[in-house]
């Protein structure tokens, strides 16, 4: 029976080593996608908002020139 106790000492600290590795990983995963999303997110809004500028001067003009121009230089303020 001691024999068994003294090849198991140690054992452990190499589960506690490998599971703190995959919490950090997980850990590491979770902010990437935070972020990604957050990323996504202010993207899309963008997006919508050239869509909307571009349909608004679209009804306004008429002229599919001008709604083209309307949406690309309208850039809403980054958001930090």
């Amino acid at each position: 029976m001691t024999r068994g106790r003294r090849y198991q000492r140690g054992q452990a600290i190499v589960l506690i080593a490998i599971m703190l590795a995959v919490v950090v990983g997980m850990g590491a995963l979770a902010i990437d996608g935070s972020r990604a999303y957050a990323l996504r997110r202010d993207l899309q809004a963008a997006v919508d908002a050239a869509a909307l500028a571009a349909g608004d001067n679209f009804q306004q003009t008429g002229s599919y020139t001008s709604a083209e121009q309307a949406a690309t230089t309208q850039r809403p303020a980054p958001r930090r």
